[in-house]
């Protein structure tokens, strides 16, 4: 497993070298009051986003099997992650392994997507915007939809065909690392 320490390094140093970039630094060991309530506030969201996704994934395999937890991704999903934006709060969902392909990640996490970090990343910005990026392990329940080919089910294969004609988010074995989710709080 990689060190993230190289690549945030690389990170800062390119976004430094781009005025397209803010100049991104590592949230500080001390952080103020503030800067530690926004980081309260990314985690408290992603809670939020993994707690209402699994519930209602959790109830579609239960009444419709998997067919219906693709349909919650699918559908459910973007629903989900809207109602959590606000003012001054943003929250998705990526991958380097994409299913959907508007769950590309933001510019300032794209680097960290490409080096597959699997450990939470958490930069400030110099306007003192927090964007964190947390990683997502791929869970036992996760391959039927997720897994290698061949313990994919057809009529599985066949939705997320239908759904999502450039999938790229198969091939994935229980504890590898699936995506992120992303929060960025003003």
């Amino acid at each position: 497993m990689r060190s993230v320490r190289p690549i945030l390094l690389v990170s800062l140093m390119l976004a430094a070298c781009t005025s397209e970039v803010p100049e991104w630094h590592a949230y500080p060991a001390k952080p103020t009051p503030e800067l530690a309530a926004k980081k309260s506030k990314a985690e408290s969201t992603r809670d939020a986003l993994m707690k209402n996704l699994l519930a209602a994934l959790q109830t579609a395999m239960k009444d419709g099997g998997p067919v219906a937890g693709i349909e919650v991704c699918n559908l459910k999903a973007p629903q989900v992650l809207k109602d959590l934006n606000t003012s001054d709060v943003r929250v998705g969902r990526t991958s380097h392994r994409l299913r959907n392909p508007a769950n590309h990640a933001p510019t300032w996490a794209q680097p960290f997507v490409d080096s597959k970090a699997s450990k939470p990343i958490v930069l400030v910005d110099r306007t003192s915007r927090l964007h964190a990026l947390y990683p997502i392990k791929l869970k036992a329940q996760c391959v039927t939809c997720h897994g290698k080919p061949e313990q994919i089910p057809d009529a599985v294969k066949k939705a997320i065909t239908e759904r999502y004609p450039t999938d790229q988010a198969t091939g994935f074995a229980v504890d590898d690392l699936r995506g992120w989710l992303w929060v960025e709080v003003d």
